[in-house]
Protein backbone atom coordinates (compact mmCIF):
# COMPACT_ATOMS: atom_id res chain seq x y z
CA UNK A 1 0.00 0.00 0.00
CA UNK A 2 2.97 2.12 0.30
CA UNK A 3 3.32 2.84 -3.63
CA UNK A 4 -0.57 3.00 -3.95
CA UNK A 5 -2.02 6.03 -5.99
CA UNK A 6 -1.64 7.56 -9.74
CA UNK A 7 2.33 8.38 -10.62
CA UNK A 8 3.73 10.38 -13.37
CA UNK A 9 7.07 10.96 -14.80
CA UNK A 10 9.71 10.54 -17.50
CA UNK A 11 12.31 7.66 -18.25
CA UNK A 12 15.07 9.44 -19.78
CA UNK A 13 17.31 6.86 -21.34
CA UNK A 14 20.98 7.54 -21.67
CA UNK A 15 21.79 9.40 -25.00
CA UNK A 16 18.00 8.42 -26.34
CA UNK A 17 14.52 8.67 -25.66
CA UNK A 18 12.28 10.47 -23.31
CA UNK A 19 9.47 8.77 -22.80
CA UNK A 20 6.57 9.88 -19.97
CA UNK A 21 4.38 7.83 -18.31
CA UNK A 22 1.50 7.58 -15.75
CA UNK A 23 0.30 4.95 -13.88
CA UNK A 24 -1.90 4.20 -10.96
CA UNK A 25 -0.99 1.33 -8.47
CA UNK A 26 -3.44 -0.29 -5.95
CA UNK A 27 -3.15 -0.78 -2.43
CA UNK A 28 -0.82 -4.57 -3.18
CA UNK A 29 1.58 -3.05 -5.93
CA UNK A 30 -0.44 -4.14 -8.46
CA UNK A 31 -0.40 -1.53 -11.22
CA UNK A 32 -3.85 -1.15 -12.84
CA UNK A 33 -3.66 1.49 -15.54
CA UNK A 34 -0.72 2.62 -17.64
CA UNK A 35 -0.22 5.06 -20.36
CA UNK A 36 3.20 6.04 -22.49
CA UNK A 37 3.84 2.55 -23.42
CA UNK A 38 1.60 0.22 -25.66
CA UNK A 39 -0.98 -1.79 -23.68
CA UNK A 40 -1.89 -3.31 -21.94
CA UNK A 41 0.98 -2.86 -19.48
CA UNK A 42 1.26 -5.51 -16.56
CA UNK A 43 3.46 -4.73 -13.34
CA UNK A 44 4.16 -4.44 -10.06
CA UNK A 45 5.29 -1.78 -7.85
CA UNK A 46 6.78 -1.76 -3.91
CA UNK A 47 8.14 1.01 -1.68
CA UNK A 48 9.68 0.09 1.98
CA UNK A 49 11.98 1.91 3.49
CA UNK A 50 12.29 5.11 0.96
CA UNK A 51 13.70 2.40 -1.48
CA UNK A 52 11.23 1.72 -5.03
CA UNK A 53 11.28 -1.03 -7.10
CA UNK A 54 9.27 -1.47 -10.07
CA UNK A 55 8.39 -3.84 -13.10
CA UNK A 56 6.39 -3.39 -16.35
CA UNK A 57 5.59 -5.53 -19.00
CA UNK A 58 4.37 -3.67 -22.27
CA UNK A 59 2.41 -4.89 -25.13
CA UNK A 60 5.78 -4.22 -27.54
CA UNK A 61 6.73 -6.88 -29.05
CA UNK A 62 10.16 -9.06 -27.53
CA UNK A 63 12.41 -7.47 -30.19
CA UNK A 64 11.66 -4.03 -28.96
CA UNK A 65 13.36 -2.89 -25.83
CA UNK A 66 10.55 -1.51 -24.23
CA UNK A 67 8.68 -4.79 -23.92
CA UNK A 68 10.11 -4.99 -20.27
CA UNK A 69 11.08 -1.92 -17.62
CA UNK A 70 12.62 -1.92 -14.32
CA UNK A 71 12.64 0.73 -12.04
CA UNK A 72 14.90 1.42 -8.82
CA UNK A 73 14.76 4.37 -6.87
CA UNK A 74 14.77 6.42 -3.60
CA UNK A 75 11.59 7.99 -2.69
CA UNK A 76 11.31 11.24 -0.84
CA UNK A 77 7.25 12.05 0.08
CA UNK A 78 5.75 11.98 -2.93
CA UNK A 79 8.65 12.00 -5.12
CA UNK A 80 10.77 9.06 -6.66
CA UNK A 81 13.92 9.15 -8.55
CA UNK A 82 16.65 6.49 -9.92
CA UNK A 83 17.73 4.14 -12.36
CA UNK A 84 15.48 2.25 -15.09
CA UNK A 85 16.78 -0.64 -16.98
CA UNK A 86 15.10 -2.03 -20.14
CA UNK A 87 15.06 -5.37 -21.22
CA UNK A 88 17.09 -7.76 -19.96
CA UNK A 89 18.13 -5.27 -17.19
CA UNK A 90 22.23 -6.08 -17.86
CA UNK A 91 22.92 -2.58 -17.49
CA UNK A 92 21.49 0.78 -16.03
CA UNK A 93 19.75 2.36 -19.39
CA UNK A 94 18.77 5.88 -17.89
CA UNK A 95 16.97 7.65 -15.07
CA UNK A 96 13.78 8.83 -14.46
CA UNK A 97 11.82 10.92 -12.10
CA UNK A 98 8.07 10.23 -10.69
CA UNK A 99 5.62 12.55 -8.77
CA UNK A 100 2.43 11.44 -6.84
CA UNK A 101 -0.56 12.99 -8.05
Amino acid sequence: GACAGTWSGTLNQTGGLTSGITFTVDSSGVVTAFTGFAGPVAGKMFCQAGKTVARFVTALGPSDPYNQISLNGSRTGNSISGSFYIDNGAAVDGTFTLVKQ
